[in-house]
């Protein structure tokens, strides 16, 4: 059960008050916290539209596919907020008043997490735009989006594609992620995939990421790589051309790289379909650079047979 804190009742209570109002914004691995207030020398805030509801209430907005939650303009008039990027952030929208003993706020609720951003300027203020969905709404595209596959794309009308990122966002939701690195080494010549490489058919955008993860004639050692900023402890592929007489094996770098003991429900990824290969993560995993990568915790299946 929440409570409130009696400050923030009575100023509840109140004929008059002074209103406060706090965004939050944390990334996926809670390591950056950014907070804007209504009390910040700097009031960013020019306005937050929140459709509340325990069960996801949302925005209407018919030039999406999906249901927005929360629609928060950033006032951006130095530039400041320009090279910000929140996408996948999660999104507390904290509300309140300003009481005698400091602002009170009620406790929070399940997060939002942004899905787009964009700048826009409004009778002469530069803003910035963030869009953000309920974790209910998530829950509804997740059979959709798993496999990614009929990707949630933002139209933007001035005709910015920001669709790249859309899947990586969703799925980062509940904890899971598109690779930030994928990596096709070819008897030592690297090949980058690019997770959010999209195609796109007409007449309405339909959206699928297609790639070879290994060389179309492979040996012995050619490896696929697979990069995140964060530690993981599991690889969702959807198959769909079936590998003949592989065996991989899987390893993760340490210092040098070693055998990773792995469930893999590909079986050296023989099997048509959207499957896991599944694994604890390491205690002495170590980040690196693959190929020019940023230093991402890899794991790679290597040809070993």
């Amino acid at each position: 059960m929440r409570t409130l804190h009696a400050d923030l009742t009575t100023a509840q209570r109140a004929t008059t008050g002074t209103p406060y109002l706090e965004v939050v914004l944390t990334n996926r691995a809670r390591t950056i916290t950014d907070t804007y207030t209504t009390v910040d020398a700097t009031n960013r805030i020019l306005s937050v539209q929140h459709a509340d509801g325990r069960t996801g209430g949302y925005i209407p907005d018919v030039s999406e596919n999906y249901f927005i939650s929360i629609v928060i303009h950033l006032q951006n008039s130095d530039g400041t907020l320009s090279s910000k990027n929140y996408r996948g952030y999660r999104l507390y929208v904290r509300l309140g008043f300003s009481t005698s003993s400091g602002n009170r706020y009620a406790p929070n609720q399940a997060p939002h997490i942004i899905i787009q951003q964009r700048l826009l300027s409004e009778e002469g203020i530069n803003i910035l735009e963030l869009r953000a969905v309920s974790l209910w709404e998530y829950l509804r595209l997740l059979p959709v989006n798993g496999l990614a596959e009929s990707l949630i794309a933002w139209n933007d009308p001035n005709g910015r594609d920001d669709v790249a990122t859309t899947a990586q966002i969703l799925q980062t939701a509940t904890g899971g992620a598109l690779a930030e690195s994928i990596k096709v080494d070819d008897g030592g010549v690297f090949t980058t995939i690019d997770p959010t490489v999209i195609i796109q058919t007409a007449p309405r955008p339909n959206y699928l990421l297609s790639a070879s993860i290994l060389p179309t004639n492979p040996v012995i050692n050619d490896a696929v790589y697979f990069g995140l900023d964060v530690t993981f402890d599991n690889i969702s592929i959807h198959i769909r051309t079936a590998g003949v007489n592989l065996i991989i094996r899987w390893e993760y770098w340490n210092g040098a790289w070693v055998t990773l003991t792995v469930t893999d429900n590909t079986t050296n990824f023989s099997v048509v379909g959207f499957h896991t290969i599944k694994f604890n993560k390491p205690t002495d995993w170590v980040a690196r650079v693959v190929d020019g990568s940023p230093s991402y915790y890899f794991v790679r299946g290597r040809i070993n047979g």
